[in-house]
């Protein structure tokens, strides 16, 4: 026996159509709910990492401000060392007006000091030397200034080393004879301020009208540590 259905066929598929639009709007809704939801995972993922980074060049700003400020403050911790040291050494030092009261006790009437320097190895690197520049005319005067400026070199590869590193003072002088340069050697010898004093005769020169000699005597200095 077959069943009769009476309801119009035109009915039935309406119904079908509407069930088929209703599931795909749930569809729709499902899908624009779960793109929604990513969606406001993502802006918040986004957030988060721009906070993140905006917080990474916060530190990378105060790490380049530590980094400047030790940089500047090794650079003053240096300079502050080396002038500790400076005054070290010059406390240590012998007093240069004792040195020259006993040097000119010591001095014969007879003798004229024309030039005197003391060479301190410890203060030597502060000391900065004013090359003059040498004027180029031709080339006859730019070999002999070049021969000239190999013989200063020559000089200076010929300083022994070790006088390098000793404190000293040299005397270039004038006398009327060879003896009196030999007696005020001698007495230079007895200073308890000095030692190894070593003399150098120059040539003859005049000097007020009259002839005299060059010399010229080094002697190192001895270490006076002062007290008080």
């Amino acid at each position: 026996m077959q069943d009769c259905d009476f309801i119009p066929a035109s009915y039935l598929e309406s119904q079908n159509l509407k069930g088929a639009i209703r599931l795909r709007i749930s569809c729709a809704v499902v899908l624009i709910a779960i793109m929604g939801l990513w969606v406001g995972a993502h802006h918040y993922r986004c957030a988060s990492a721009e906070a993140m980074i905006n917080e990474v060049a916060g530190q990378q700003r105060q790490i380049d401000i530590h980094l400047a400020k030790k940089q500047s403050m090794e650079v003053e911790q240096a300079r502050l060392r080396d002038r500790g040291w400076l005054i070290d050494q010059l406390r240590d030092n012998a007093s240069v007006v004792v040195l020259f009261s006993d040097i000119s006790r010591r001095m014969p009437k007879t003798v004229v000091l024309t030039e005197l320097s003391v060479r301190c190895a410890s203060l030597s690197q502060y000391v900065e030397e004013e090359t003059p520049p040498t004027p180029v005319s031709n080339k006859r005067d730019t070999r002999g200034a070049r021969g000239k400026t190999s013989a200063a070199q020559n000089d200076r590869d010929e300083t022994p080393v070790k006088e390098q590193g000793i404190n000293q003072i040299v005397m270039i002088g004038i006398a009327s004879e060879i003896p009196d340069v030999i007696e005020f050697a001698a007495a230079l010898e007895e200073s308890p301020l000095l030692v190894r004093v070593q003399m150098e005769m120059k040539d003859s020169t005049v000097w007020a009208g009259c002839q005299a000699r060059q010399f010229e005597l080094r002697c190192d200095l001895v270490k006076q540590v002062r007290n008080g």
